[in-house]
C-alpha cells in the first residue's frame, strides 16, 4: 500500500486557541455550511447590513497582548470592512476583508490587541451595507508577560561574552566559536507544562566579504525540537533580529540549548525571551511537485515555495484519506474533490509504471491491539530494523480490535503510543524521532465490529495527537467509502451526505523565519 503524501507548508507555530464562529454570539447573520474549506461545523454568513456582527467570548489566563486571527472568505470583488473591538473598545476600524477569489477560499486577517485576565469579548462588526465576509473562526494567542534570559548569564560552551558591538541588551552578548557544537544553554522555569513561544535575539554580520547561514539545532531538556534553525544575515554586527519558535516545556526547570551546526559557529546571541506573541496567519499553499533526477534509491522533487508573514521553515504531510478505485463504480477523484474540498489522497493498491511518481512514500501498515502492535507486529518491526529497512514509517489500523474500552479516539491514541514504543525500541530512536516514523490509518464511521464507530470527535482526538507529535502519516479509510448501496444497503450517497471526518482541518504546520542568504564572520 503506497501513500501519496504531498507537501504542506510548515509556518510559524502558534499556541493559539480556536473559537469557531458558529459557537459565538451572532447578530444579523446565519450559520451555514454550503461552501467547502471551513473548520468546525459551519461558518457565519453575515446579513448584508451595516452593524451585523459576530462576538466571541475569549478567556485569557493572564493579561497580555493577544494575536488575533480571523479566518474569512469573500467571494465577491468588493471589500467588506469590519470594525473589531475588545471589551467594547475599538482596536481596529474599517479593517479590510478583501475578495478571496471565491467562497471556498479562506484567508486569515491578523491583528494584535490587549486583553484582560479572565473573560474578554471580541466583536467583528460590518461597516457597510454589504455586511461582513463569511467568517469561519477566530484564533487567539495571548502572550503572557515576556521574560528575558540574557545569553551572558547562561551556560556557554566554546564561546565568549563580548560587548564590542552596539544594540545588545543586558551587559553583553555571546560570540560563538567558529566550530560545530558550540552552544548557549539557558535554564528556563515553568510553573506548568505546556507550549511556550520563545525568541532568540541575534546578530549575524559580514566577514571578509562573505555571507553564510549560521544555523543552529535547538534542544529542550536534551530532546531535539528544531533542526538546523536558520539564523540569516542581519547586515552587520550592530543590527539585531529575532527568530521565534514554539517549544514544549515541563513543569519546573527546563534546559533550552542552541547549538551551532556548521564550522562557522552560531551568530552573536543577545538573549532568549519567553512569552512572545505567536503566529495565527497560515502560509500560502505550496506549488505542485515536479520530478527531477531519479536513481535506484532517491528522487529529486521541487515545488513552488510557500510564503508566510513570519516565515516558512519546512513542509509537512497533509491528512490524506484513502480513495479507493475498486468495487462498485467509485466516484472519480474530481468528483470527490468537488464534494469534499479534499485535495490530497492515499491511493490504495497503486503500482508504479516505472516513471516518476512525485511525493510517493512507503509505509508498512498492519492491524493492532488497543495497546499497540501484537507480538507478530512487534516481531515484524524488529526484523525490519535488524535488516536495515529504512521505510518512511510504520502505520497501524486502530480498529477491529475485537474488544476495547473507552472511546475509539482514546483507543487509537493508546495503540499509537504502543507502536511508537515498538519502533523506538527496535531502531534505538528517541521518543521525538520515533513519533515521526509512525502513522495512523483510521476508519471513517462504523467498522466491522458492532461496538466500534469512529466519530468526528474521535477523529479530532486522533488529529490533535498527530499534530502534537508530528506523526509521519495520518489517513483514514476512505473518503469515497460512503456510497449508495443496493436494496437494503445502509450507507448514504455522498451527493446527500456530509462526509466526516473529511471536513477536519489538516495538521497545522511549525515555526521559524524564512530562509534567506546568511553572512559569516571570523572571530
Amino acid at each position: 500500500m503506497v501513500a501519496a503524501i504531498l507537501p504542506l507548508a510548515e509556518p510559524a507555530q502558534a499556541a493559539a486557541t480556536r473559537y469557531e464562529a458558529e459557537s459565538a454570539t451572532i447578530s444579523g447573520g446565519a450559520v451555514e455550511s454550503n461552501h467547502t474549506g471551513f473548520t468546525g461545523t459551519g461558518f457565519v454568513n453575515y446579513d448584508n447590513a451595516t452593524g451585523s456582527y459576530v462576538e466571541w467570548t475569549v478567556n485569557a489566563a493572564t493579561a497580555g497582548t493577544a494575536t488575533i486571527g480571523l479566518r474569512f472568505a469573500n467571494g465577491t470583488t468588493t471589500d467588506r470592512p469590519m470594525d473589531v473591538s475588545v471589551n467594547g473598545t475599538a482596536v481596529a476600524t474599517s479593517l479590510s476583508f478583501p475578495g478571496t477569489g471565491n467562497w471556498d477560499t479562506w484567508q486569515t486577517k491578523t491583528i494584535t490587541a490587549a486583553v484582560n485576565a479572565g473573560t474578554n469579548r471580541i466583536r467583528a462588526v460590518a461597516t457597510t451595507v454589504n455586511g461582513g465576509p463569511n467568517v469561519d473562526r477566530r484564533d487567539v494567542d495571548v502572550a503572557p508577560p515576556t521574560s528575558d534570559y540574557q545569553a551572558e548569564n547562561a551556560t556557554v560552551s566554546q564561546g565568549a561574552v563580548e560587548s564590542n558591538h552596539t544594540g545588545f541588551t543586558g551587559t553583553g552578548f555571546v560570540n560563538y566559536d567558529n566550530i560545530v557544537g558550540s552552544y548557549v544553554e539557558w535554564s528556563i522555569p515553568a510553573a506548568t507544562a505546556g507550549n511556550v513561544s520563545v525568541a532568540i535575539r541575534y546578530a549575524n554580520g559580514v566577514a571578509n566579504g562573505a555571507s553564510v547561514d549560521r544555523p543552529m539545532d535547538v534542544t529542550v531538556n536534551g530532546t531535539l525540537v528544531r533542526s538546523a534553525l536558520s539564523f540569516p544575515s542581519t547586515g552587520n554586527w550592530d543590527t539585531w533580529q529575532t527568530v521565534t519558535l514554539t517549544v514544549g516545556l515541563s513543569a519546573g526547570t527546563n534546559r533550552i540549548r542552541a547549538i551551532a551546526t556548521t564550522a562557522n559557529g552560531g551568530p552573536n546571541v543577545d538573549r532568549l525571551s519567553t512569552g512572545v506573541p505567536g503566529d495565527t496567519a497560515p502560509p500560502t499553499a505550496p506549488g505542485q511537485p515536479a520530478c527531477g533526477t531519479i536513481t535506484e534509491n532517491s528522487i529529486n522533487l521541487s515545488w513552488g515555495a510557500s510564503t508566510d508573514n513570519v516565515g516558512v521553515v519546512a513542509y509537512d504531510m497533509a491528512v490524506a484519506p484513502y480513495e479507493y478505485f475498486g468495487w462498485g463504480n467509485p466516484q472519480s477523484p474530481t468528483s470527490v474533490m468537488s464534494a469534499t474540498g479534499i485535495k490530497f489522497f492515499t491511493l490504495a493498491f497503486m503500482l508504479s509504471d516505472g516513471g516518476c511518481n512525485p511525493g510517493i512514500k512507503t509505509f508498512v501498515t498492519f492491524g493492532t491491539t488497543p495497546t499497540g502492535p501484537d507480538s507478530d507486529g512487534v516481531d515484524l518491526i524488529n526484523k525490519g530494523a535488524a535488516a536495515g529497512l529504512n521505510n518512511d514509517g510504520w502505520t497501524i489500523m486502530p480498529f477491529d480490535f475485537g474488544g476495547h474500552s473507552g472511546t475509539m479516539g482514546a483507543a487509537s491514541v493508546s495503540a499509537a503510543d504502543g507502536l511508537k514504543n515498538a519502533v523506538k525500541n527496535a531502531y534505538g530512536y528517541s521518543d521525538a524521532v520515533a513519533y515521526t516514523r509512525i502513522g495512523i490509518s483510521s476508519m471513517n464511521g462504523k467498522t466491522d465490529e458492532t461496538d466500534e464507530t469512529v466519530t468526528l470527535a474521535d477523529f479530532q482526538t486522533i488529529l490533535a495527537y498527530a499534530q502534537q507529535h508530528h506523526l509521519a502519516r495520518l489517513t483514514f479509510w476512505s473518503v469515497n467509502r460512503d456510497r449508495a448501496c443496493g436494496s437494503g444497503g445502509r450507507w448514504t450517497s455522498p451527493s446527500t451526505a456530509r462526509w466526516s471526518p473529511a471536513h477536519c482541518p489538516s495538521p497545522v504546520p511549525a515555526t521559524g523565519t524564512p530562509g534567506r542568504p546568511r553572512r559569516s564572520r571570523q572571530r
